[in-house]
Protein backbone atom coordinates (compact mmCIF):
# COMPACT_ATOMS: atom_id res chain seq x y z
CA UNK A 1 0.00 0.00 0.00
CA UNK A 2 1.27 3.47 -0.88
CA UNK A 3 1.74 5.89 2.00
CA UNK A 4 0.49 9.39 1.23
CA UNK A 5 2.49 12.45 2.11
CA UNK A 6 0.84 14.42 4.92
CA UNK A 7 -0.08 17.32 2.64
CA UNK A 8 -1.70 14.97 0.09
CA UNK A 9 -3.61 13.21 2.88
CA UNK A 10 -4.85 16.53 4.26
CA UNK A 11 -5.90 17.68 0.78
CA UNK A 12 -7.93 14.49 0.23
CA UNK A 13 -9.44 14.66 3.72
CA UNK A 14 -10.57 18.27 3.21
CA UNK A 15 -12.01 17.40 -0.23
CA UNK A 16 -14.02 14.52 1.23
CA UNK A 17 -15.34 16.62 4.12
CA UNK A 18 -16.26 19.47 1.75
CA UNK A 19 -18.12 17.05 -0.55
CA UNK A 20 -20.05 15.45 2.33
CA UNK A 21 -21.12 18.91 3.53
CA UNK A 22 -21.99 20.17 0.02
CA UNK A 23 -24.03 17.03 -0.69
CA UNK A 24 -25.73 17.20 2.72
CA UNK A 25 -24.73 13.63 3.62
CA UNK A 26 -26.00 12.80 7.10
CA UNK A 27 -26.34 9.01 7.13
CA UNK A 28 -24.12 5.97 6.82
CA UNK A 29 -23.33 4.12 4.71
CA UNK A 30 -22.68 6.91 2.25
CA UNK A 31 -24.45 6.32 -1.05
CA UNK A 32 -22.14 7.12 -4.00
CA UNK A 33 -25.13 7.29 -6.37
CA UNK A 34 -26.63 10.09 -4.26
CA UNK A 35 -23.37 12.03 -4.37
CA UNK A 36 -23.22 11.65 -8.15
CA UNK A 37 -26.79 12.86 -8.49
CA UNK A 38 -26.21 15.89 -6.26
CA UNK A 39 -23.00 16.78 -8.12
CA UNK A 40 -24.65 16.38 -11.53
CA UNK A 41 -22.53 13.43 -12.65
CA UNK A 42 -24.00 10.98 -15.14
CA UNK A 43 -23.54 7.29 -14.32
CA UNK A 44 -23.48 4.76 -17.15
CA UNK A 45 -23.43 1.00 -16.66
CA UNK A 46 -21.15 -0.87 -19.04
CA UNK A 47 -23.94 -3.33 -19.88
CA UNK A 48 -26.24 -0.46 -20.86
CA UNK A 49 -23.72 1.00 -23.31
CA UNK A 50 -21.52 -1.71 -24.77
CA UNK A 51 -22.08 -4.79 -26.88
CA UNK A 52 -20.48 -8.02 -25.59
CA UNK A 53 -17.46 -7.50 -27.84
CA UNK A 54 -17.02 -3.86 -26.82
CA UNK A 55 -17.62 -4.79 -23.18
CA UNK A 56 -14.71 -7.23 -23.29
CA UNK A 57 -12.48 -4.61 -24.92
CA UNK A 58 -13.32 -1.86 -22.42
CA UNK A 59 -12.78 -4.25 -19.51
CA UNK A 60 -9.27 -4.96 -20.79
CA UNK A 61 -8.42 -1.30 -20.24
CA UNK A 62 -10.79 -0.27 -17.46
CA UNK A 63 -11.94 -3.41 -15.62
CA UNK A 64 -13.79 -1.43 -12.94
CA UNK A 65 -14.69 1.95 -14.45
CA UNK A 66 -13.49 5.34 -15.66
CA UNK A 67 -14.67 8.92 -16.01
CA UNK A 68 -14.44 11.75 -18.52
CA UNK A 69 -16.09 14.99 -19.62
CA UNK A 70 -18.55 15.08 -22.48
CA UNK A 71 -20.40 18.23 -23.51
CA UNK A 72 -19.35 19.88 -20.24
CA UNK A 73 -20.72 17.08 -18.07
CA UNK A 74 -18.85 14.57 -15.96
CA UNK A 75 -19.59 10.99 -17.00
CA UNK A 76 -18.71 7.97 -14.87
CA UNK A 77 -18.91 4.61 -16.60
CA UNK A 78 -18.63 1.49 -14.47
CA UNK A 79 -18.65 -2.27 -14.77
CA UNK A 80 -22.00 -3.27 -13.33
CA UNK A 81 -21.21 -7.01 -13.49
CA UNK A 82 -18.94 -6.73 -10.45
CA UNK A 83 -19.95 -7.12 -6.80
CA UNK A 84 -21.91 -4.34 -5.13
CA UNK A 85 -18.89 -3.55 -2.94
CA UNK A 86 -16.59 -3.26 -5.96
CA UNK A 87 -19.09 -1.03 -7.78
CA UNK A 88 -19.39 1.27 -4.75
CA UNK A 89 -15.61 1.47 -4.41
CA UNK A 90 -15.20 2.18 -8.12
CA UNK A 91 -17.79 4.95 -8.14
CA UNK A 92 -16.23 6.55 -5.04
CA UNK A 93 -12.81 6.28 -6.71
CA UNK A 94 -14.09 7.98 -9.86
CA UNK A 95 -15.82 10.68 -7.78
CA UNK A 96 -12.39 11.38 -6.29
CA UNK A 97 -10.90 11.83 -9.75
CA UNK A 98 -13.80 14.06 -10.76
CA UNK A 99 -13.47 16.22 -7.65
CA UNK A 100 -9.81 16.79 -8.38
CA UNK A 101 -10.27 17.04 -12.15
CA UNK A 102 -7.62 14.37 -12.59
CA UNK A 103 -9.13 12.23 -15.29
CA UNK A 104 -9.96 14.16 -18.45
CA UNK A 105 -9.79 12.14 -21.65
CA UNK A 106 -6.33 13.48 -22.49
CA UNK A 107 -4.95 12.28 -19.17
CA UNK A 108 -6.56 8.89 -19.68
CA UNK A 109 -4.97 8.50 -23.08
CA UNK A 110 -1.52 9.30 -21.72
CA UNK A 111 -1.81 6.49 -19.17
CA UNK A 112 -2.93 3.79 -21.58
CA UNK A 113 -0.94 1.32 -23.63
CA UNK A 114 -0.30 2.45 -27.22
CA UNK A 115 -2.73 0.03 -28.89
CA UNK A 116 -5.42 0.95 -26.39
CA UNK A 117 -5.06 4.60 -27.29
CA UNK A 118 -6.29 3.78 -30.78
CA UNK A 119 -9.36 1.97 -29.45
CA UNK A 120 -10.48 4.39 -26.74
CA UNK A 121 -12.00 7.13 -28.92
CA UNK A 122 -14.01 4.50 -30.76
CA UNK A 123 -15.15 2.80 -27.55
CA UNK A 124 -16.13 6.12 -26.02
CA UNK A 125 -18.16 7.08 -29.08
CA UNK A 126 -15.94 9.91 -30.29
CA UNK A 127 -15.40 8.29 -33.71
Amino acid sequence: MTKLRNEKYEFIKKSVIRTLIECDVKTLPINPLEICEKRGYTLIKYTDKYTKEDFDMICEVFPNGFNYYSDGKRIIEYNDTLSTERIRTTIFHEIGHAMNKGSKLGNLLQKCRPMTILALPILLGYI
